[in-house]
């Protein structure tokens, strides 16, 4: 073996016999510094290549059951050598510091030699390929886990100094380079797999249409769901991906058991039951003398609280059991896809009893153990009692359902299935497969047509119809009748998926002429189809789709946008109407914009996605663990809203055109209600006889009069004892998801205060959280001691973002002082932390300190008043309520810059009020979650809130100010 000094010498000699031929552009020209440097850094690479393939190839003859350590070492540093060669030449040809005329020498040389091209195959894939023939015989780790992270961080790096068209590539040659990798590395270790799917996702938006991408990253994806859709797509795109299919059941089946062991990790995550649960069991059997762990008395209230309170914030068993769901769903669409189903009636009533009973069934949720009527989620009775946490997952999980069912009624990339030859799969798939057995007949050929002469590629679509499992079709309606059928918000992502479906087939319908593709210098001919086909195609869509459901949910999201839509949407849904009913199909060729909605994103690759003109604008987007982010703006509505208009606008779109059965019936309102949708075909006289009445009874039936139906209204239960909004607050009345919310262990808040306290806030929150009536920056909150223990730092945010004013009694800030010699460390250490940020704020003006008498201290750290009262410790509340009570209003008028009291006297001040009743009012607040203080305080007619009803206040009137 050769040392590093052997490896430079061999490089070395004789470089003048490896020169970089001239280019064009040099060759008229006296040679520039550029190709001078590229010429010497050129004859590097070849001398680098030559030394790589011999050794690489004397290593490959010897047999694999031995293994020369030091040869592979040799190779390795030869091969580190070149890597740095290669992005050293494409990092200096490529340069855009330098002159435009040397950067297009720069890239001519890169594109001449295809340097890009021989860094791949040479630096990175040749010395892999040797080491896998040697890892089964304990090859040392060392070599080729160095070799991967080192070229990795070379290409990664070098990725910031090329120009962005030449990053491109090189997206998905990382996540080929992270996926080899996992093979290398030991099983269980998944950076590289983060890595590849990562860098998968990078290249998506730059090679649309690749089916090898999309089948690579399904062999990596952390999301088993999207994996599945991501194979799916490999089969069903322009440029698929073509296995046997023994080979794509093998894949399923890989993504199944991906799945199913992160489930059996999930299980084994989850806690043991404890002693709540073992008294569940034991109530359930008949023994009703329950009782807490420390022995004492214990209702069947207080027992499910403990359960409750015991899995909400276990995470792990909240991922335990959304993966369940996923696990199952996965292995019935596994049976779907195993070749003896469309011939073995068993299996097929398996598949069918799993979808018409099993999904969207719930035998346990994280927030309750005990059996609830309302199990089912797409009950239709119980659309606004359903768990938040079931309507984030069936949420965040409906796009992926409604395209892995398209995918299967397509075919999932069988060229026979009447929707695969709509969209012309069969004619991609024959000009694929004929220019891999005939490439040199292909290049030499100019551009011509390219028949299809196939003859099962030359049936008719009614005979193609007969490939068409029916349990297919069958189970994809039944999963969108379901969702149709349940709460509102995860049917729109799921609905809106089909919606573009059906509007691409009625797209390729609706042709009238032969369409003519040019691929890979290349053109294939999909021809428009004739009166017969038409007529055929109009029966299939109509009996295969629940147009029916879908009309009844349409005119639901219409008539429940009249009360409930925000203005700006309600504005916007009408100028989409106003558009396309202004239209008259004019703007076809117009590309449709399609912003913030990322499942739509999610359908671009797709055969039938792609030949509708769409421009999807969604930036800043990022998958969860189980699909659509449940962010903030589907928290606050707004997602909901955007999602609404864009279905209306699709389907108004089919409506207008009269497609599959679809039109439109005009009623008496103005505006969002002037439209409702009707199907020609309806077997049901409110959906096409324009009767607006059954509509209206149908929408009061099964929405209005619904248990728990309220509209998107945020009600005074629905915040933590922080007071966050407690997520999904807003769609649903049932039991609210506390999981991810800081203070959502804190369940029982209504327990903490006097039920008069609660009513108090509660008209409190009517007031001045719904109608507005609160100016917030311009109120005063005076805080007990209590709450600036426990909340010190988040109203230290709450002051850095100037959301309101503050005041404290000179008794508090003593009593702080005090408190930090408490023995008990946790109070010492929170009051130090008060009176820290206390005279912080004081000394940025922005709180204001209060005597016994309410007048203004002439600093926080006065302390005469406490020298002559003597007893401030064992009165502190009485203090604190009565400097508030003898201020009155004068909080307003006060200042750190100057005088005491700047102002005229109560007449004046009371005259001022009257000026103005319809602003919003100024308040001074006593904030404490003591009762016995707060009772004092209510005598002395002082209005006194909660810590959580302050921070409820901040939140929900601090203008999207963070609070926390």
């Amino acid at each position: 073996m050769n040392s590093d000094q052997d490896i430079q010498s061999d490089v070395n000699m004789d470089e003048s016999s490896q020169n970089l031929p001239a280019s064009n552009a040099g060759a008229n020209n006296k040679q520039n510094q550029l190709v001078t440097k590229l010429q010497s850094i050129y004859r590097l690479i070849m001398k680098q290549e030559s030394i790589l393939q011999v050794r690489c190839s004397n290593l490959t003859e010897q047999p694999t059951s031995s293994v020369d350590i030091e040869a592979l070492w040799g190779i390795y540093k030869v091969n580190t050598y070149l890597v740095e060669n290669y992005i050293d030449f494409l990092t200096t040809a490529l340069s855009e510091g330098q002159t435009a005329q040397d950067l297009s020498i720069g890239k001519e040389i890169v594109e001449m030699y295809r340097i890009e091209r021989r860094l791949w195959v040479y630096g990175c894939i040749t010395f892999l390929d040797v080491l896998k023939n040697f890892m089964n015989n304990n090859l040392d780790p060392t070599i080729w886990s160095q070799f991967i992270i080192n070229v990795f961080i070379n290409l990664s790096e070098m990725l910031v100094e090329l120009p962005e068209s030449y990053k491109h590539p090189w997206y998905e040659r990382l996540g080929d380079l992270s996926r080899m990798a996992i093979a290398l590395y030991p099983r269980g270790f998944i950076d590289w797999k983060l890595s590849s799917e990562y860098w998968y996702k990078k290249a998506f938006d730059y090679n649309i249409g690749h089916g090898k991408l999309y089948y690579h990253i399904s062999t990596v994806e952390q999301n088993t769901l999207q994996a599945y859709v991501h194979l799916g797509k490999s089969v069903f795109c322009k440029d698929m991906f073509i296995p046997s299919q023994h080979y794509m059941q093998l894949v399923i089946d890989n993504i199944y058991q991906r799945a199913y062991s992160e489930f059996q990790l999930a299980e084994s995550n989850v806690p043991l039951l404890d002693h709540y649960y073992r008294q569940y069991v034991e109530y359930k059997n008949g023994y009703n003398l329950l009782h807490f762990p420390d022995g004492t008395n214990m209702n069947p209230e207080q027992l499910e609280r403990g359960l409750m309170t015991h899995f909400f914030t276990n995470h792990h068993y909240q991922h335990y059991v959304f993966i369940s769901h996923i696990v199952e769903y996965l292995k019935h669409v596994e049976v779907i896809s195993m070749p003896t189903f469309n011939t073995n009636k068993d299996l097929q009533q398996i598949v069918l009893n799993y979808f018409e009973k099993n999904f969207g069934e719930w035998k346990k949720t994280t927030s309750s153990l005990f059996p609830k009527e309302n199990s089912n989620f797409f009950n239709e009775k119980f659309i606004f009692l359903q768990d938040s946490e079931k309507i984030k997952f069936y949420f965040s999980t409906a796009a992926l359902f409604a395209q892995s069912h398209i995918l299967q009624i397509v075919g999932f990339g069988n060229p026979i299935n009447p929707f695969a030859k709509l969209f012309g799969l069969s004619e991609m798939l024959h000009l694929k497969k004929s220019k891999k057995e005939n490439r040199k007949q292909l290049q030499e050929s100019t551009a011509s047509i390219n028949p299809v002469e196939a003859d099962d590629l030359n049936i008719s679509f009614e005979e193609a119809s007969k490939h068409i499992p029916e349990i297919t079709n069958k189970c994809s309606n039944i999963v969108l009748k379901k969702y149709l059928s349940g709460p509102l918000l995860p049917a729109l992502p799921h609905l809106l998926v089909y919606g573009y479906f059906f509007m691409a087939v009625d797209k390729k319908l609706k042709k009238t002429e032969d369409e003519v593709h040019e691929y890979n210098e290349e053109k294939i001919v999909i021809k428009k189809l004739s009166e017969d086909d038409l007529t055929w195609w109009n029966k299939h869509v109509i009996d295969l789709f629940p147009w029916e459901e879908i009309v009844d949910f349409l005119n639901v999201l219409i008539l429940f946008s009249l009360k409930n839509c925000p203005e700006k949407h309600a504005l916007n849904i009408q100028a989409i109407k106003n558009e396309l009913f202004n239209d008259n199909n004019n703007n076809n060729d117009e590309p449709i914009i399609v912003e913030d909605i990322p499942e739509v994103k999610g359908l671009i690759g797709t055969l039938w996605f792609d030949c509708l003109n769409i421009r999807v604008e969604c930036d800043n987007y990022e998958d969860t663990d189980y699909g659509i982010e449940f962010d903030k703006m589907v928290e606050n509505g707004e997602s909901f809203w955007k999602r609404l208009s864009e279905i209306l606008k699709v389907f108004f779109k089919l409506a207008l055109k009269n497609s599959f059965g679809l039109r439109l019936c005009e009623t008496s309102h103005i505006g969002l209600g002037s439209h409702l949708f009707q199907f020609e075909y309806s077997k049901n006289e409110r959906n096409f006889k324009n009767n607006i009445s059954l509509i209206i009874d149908y929408y009061n039936d099964n929405i209005v009069k619904l248990a728990g139906s309220k509209g998107f209204i945020v009600d005074f239960k629905d915040f933590t004892g922080f007071g966050d909004r407690i997520t999904g607050c807003i769609y649903t009345s049932g039991s609210l998801e506390r999981l991810n919310i800081q203070g959502g262990d804190d369940l029982d808040f209504e327990n903490r205060y006097f039920e008069n306290f609660d009513n108090l806030e509660f008209d409190l929150f009517q007031k001045y959280v719904k109608f507005k009536d609160l100016d917030l920056s311009g109120s005063y909150f005076i805080l007990d001691a209590t709450s600036w223990l426990r909340h010190s730092g988040r109203i230290f945010k709450i002051m850095s973002n100037n959301l309101i004013k503050l005041s404290i009694c000179l008794t508090t800030f003593q009593e702080l002082r005090f408190l930090r010699k408490s023995k008990d460390i946790t109070v010492s250490d929170a009051a130090t932390r008060a009176v820290i940020i206390l005279r912080h704020l004081y000394d940025q003006k922005k709180i204001l300190p209060l005597r016994f008498t309410g007048n203004l201290a002439t600093t926080i750290e006065e302390h005469l008043e406490y020298e002559t009262k003597m007893t401030w410790k064992t009165h502190v509340d009485e203090f604190v309520i009565d400097a508030i009570y003898k201020n009155g209003k004068r909080l307003f008028n006060m200042s750190l810059d100057g005088p005491e009291f700047v102002g005229t006297d109560d007449q004046d001040m009371e005259s001022e009020s009257k000026e103005d009743t319809s602003a919003a009012k100024r308040e001074i607040f006593l904030v404490s979650d003591d009762a016995p203080m707060r009772e004092k305080a209510s005598r002395y007619q002082i209005t006194s809130i909660s810590s959580r009803f302050m921070f409820i206040l901040c939140n929900e009137l601090g203008n999207d100010l963070s609070t926390n």
